[in-house]
């Protein structure tokens, strides 16, 4: 599962579209769908300018840019290759990769914390 947070501008992410390619594209087409209100987010990398460590790849993006103004919660997305950047790919090419991510808010979320209270009870019986 892939987290991104809203209130950052630099992410990196790990995946492995790389098992997959059938010839070097030049792009890899992301497309986050998110499960309760089916809202779409695409965007596109660069494959051959990111890391490739064995089997997995790292890709850094801006959530705040790609996701500022989206709806928090559970997303799926798929990976489809592309020849060019801004090229929606056809369905009938082969997802490489797909999976669940979460967006979290800008801001964390922190409990509210309560201090001062006498920890010395009386237990009664009866």
């Amino acid at each position: 599962m892939i987290i991104f947070n809203k209130g950052l501008t630099l992410q990196a992410f790990y995946c492995t579209p790389m098992d997959y390619l059938t010839s070097v594209p030049a792009w890899l087409y992301f497309k986050y769908v998110h499960r309760m209100t089916g809202e779409v987010i695409e965007f596109w990398v660069d494959a051959l300018g990111t890391s490739n460590t064995n089997r997995y790849a790292r890709y850094v993006i801006n959530p705040l840019s790609v996701f500022g103004t989206s709806t928090e919660g559970m997303w799926t997305y798929t990976i489809q290759e592309t020849t060019d950047e801004e090229v929606v790919p056809p369905s009938t090419n082969m997802i490489l990769e797909s999976g669940y991510m979460y967006l979290y808010p800008a801001s964390t979320f922190e409990p509210t914390k309560y201090e001062g209270q006498d920890n010395s009870f009386i237990a009664y019986n009866g």
